[in-house]
């Protein structure tokens, strides 16, 4: 099968899902879109591996907090670095924090999993994010996403009728309705994956991070 640039990918869902639940969200609660340059101007840096130094140097004599450590794995992420991404972004997963912040950074994991193609650990980081937070459409898509690549037919079943009770769920919403649209569009983004066979294009990066954060505020933001 012909496989398909993930940059177009990427750029694609976020012009047709990303875009849109911006303005959409917008009469409901202020949306803060991810960019790197706000991350770099929060810790008063110039470039990610400053920050990086930055915080490493903080954790010698104190602990980092979940935000501190999902900025890191923001970090790491943005330099291609997606197991170190994931384990930084899985530890803030086991700080105690209210279950909604806990599933955002399980899934954060997930994420940079899926872009090192570790499907296991993927669908396993799925799997804890979709406990803690069942309602999430956006979770629910990516789990079945990443088991289906894993190859595992048990856990794909599983996800699989986690999805279709999800769709149940959402039936008669409007269909520009946010969480709507993310579920439709990272269930795209999920049967888009499972055709990617070029290594990951570095400019594509801040785009996917973009995506994938935007994902995450909905998750935080679902009652």
């Amino acid at each position: 099968m012909k496989s398909i640039p993930i940059t177009r990918v990427f750029i694609m869902i976020s012009a047709i899902v990303v875009q849109p639940l911006i303005p959409a969200m917008a009469s409901t609660q202020p949306v803060d879109v991810f960019s790197v340059d706000k991350l770099l101007q929060k810790y008063d840096v110039q470039d990610p591996s400053e920050l990086v130094e930055k915080l490493r140097q903080r954790s010698t004599f104190e602990a980092l907090s979940h935000q501190e450590l999902i900025d890191l794995g923001t970090v790491r992420f943005l330099q291609m670095q997606w197991e170190a991404a994931a384990s930084i972004w899985e530890s803030a997963g086991h700080l105690p924090r209210n279950p909604k912040e806990k599933a955002s950074a399980f899934f954060l994991a997930a994420s940079a999993h899926g872009m090192a193609k570790n499907w296991d650990e993927a669908g396993r980081l799925a799997n804890l994010a979709s406990l803690l937070a069942p309602e999430s459409g956006e979770i629910v898509s990516a789990r079945l996403a990443y088991w289906t690549n894993a190859g595992d037919q048990l856990e794909t079943a599983i996800a699989a009728d986690a999805m279709a009770r999800m769709d149940l769920s959402l039936e008669g919403k409007e269909v520009l309705e946010p969480h709507t649209a993310f579920v439709i569009g990272i269930a795209i983004a999920g049967v888009i994956t499972v055709l990617l066979t070029e290594d990951v294009e570095r400019e594509a990066i801040g785009q996917i991070l973009i995506s994938i954060m935007a994902a995450v505020t909905v998750i935080l933001s679902q009652a």
